[in-house]
């Protein structure tokens, strides 16, 4: 493998595991959005009563 071809495969895999990065980023963020809409939802009448 040449030194040419050894960059752009380094490119190649820099750029594949920056994408997984943020497509990984953004689900978990999404994730946790629904998680406390849901969780939000489930205590919302003890919230309005006091109890919590």
């Amino acid at each position: 493998m040449t030194r040419k071809e050894h960059s752009g495969v380094l490119r190649f895999a820099t750029l594949i595991l920056g994408a997984i990065a943020v497509v990984s980023s953004a689900a978990y963020f999404a994730c946790k959005i629904y998680n406390n809409k849901k969780y939000d939802e489930k205590w919302k009448d003890y919230n309005d009563c006091g109890l919590a």
